[in-house]
């Protein structure tokens, strides 16, 4: 399975990236970062470790740092 990130998501991460970095320096963006490359890798390899989102079972759901919630669409 290859993971796509959206331009949408893109942008979103942008502005996350962007709040932490003005908010708290420069560590959290990097946590935030490897938690997000760590959930890409781990959804990519074992999507089933996370729950399906609600609204559609195709998508995998979870938190990572900073309590920010990420959606995986998971294709079969």
């Amino acid at each position: 399975m290859k993971i796509e990130v959206l331009e949408l998501a893109r942008d979103d991460l942008r502005q996350i990236h962007d709040f932490l970095l003005m908010e708290y320096g420069e560590n959290p963006p990097v946590r935030f970062r490897l938690s997000f490359e760590k959930f890409c890798n781990n959804v990519h390899s074992m999507p089933y470790m996370y729950s399906q989102y609600t609204h559609n079972p195709n998508y995998r759901s979870a938190v990572i740092a900073y309590n920010y919630i990420l959606d995986s669409r998971q294709n079969s």
